[in-house]
């Protein structure tokens, strides 16, 4: 289990945002607009998580990560389209035999069904609460926040 040390920086009435490190392979990464981040310049990165009752902003987190969401995860994005594609290249030349053109079809044929069987994947497991970290508020003994962001390493936050 991966465990990162974060700060909640907001908190609404049915989710709440929180500042964590971003991992050091972030900058370099061609996907880090689509994951949200952070930019390059901060080294940050907010996630939005359902709210706990009785956090507040400036207190310390724990985020657990379970490894095993993670290797669900990424069997999800890059093992179901390579099977589904291999699925429908075998259908379409099983039924047209003598044509290549149908194979072709069949293999870009199942990689799009595997766009929508992920896209509805998608819908269904982000109301589960499988794949979000479990959150556990930090004790923390009675010092400003500031001085507490700083032993972790977190840029203070600036009370809206």
């Amino acid at each position: 289990m991966d465990r990162e040390v974060g700060q909640v920086v907001k908190v609404g009435e049915k989710e709440m945002e929180i500042m964590i490190h971003a991992p050091a392979g972030c900058d370099s990464c061609s996907a880090k607009g689509v994951c949200h981040a952070g930019s390059s310049d901060s080294g940050f990165r907010i996630i939005t998580l359902p709210r706990i009752n009785g956090v507040q902003p400036g207190q310390q987190v724990v985020l657990t990560f379970r490894q095993s969401s993670s290797l669900i995860a990424a069997m999800i994005v890059f093992v179901v389209p390579i099977l589904f594609a291999l699925m429908g290249y075998l259908v379409a030349t099983t039924l047209f035999p003598s044509s290549e053109l149908f194979g072709a079809l069949g293999l870009i044929g199942g990689l799009l069904i595997s766009g929508a069987v992920i896209y509805f994947l998608n819908q269904n497991l982000s109301r589960s609460n499988f794949f979000l970290p479990r959150v556990e508020i930090q004790d923390q003994p009675s010092e400003s926040p500031g001085i507490s962001r700083e032993k972790n390493g977190l840029p203070p936050i600036h009370q809206n």
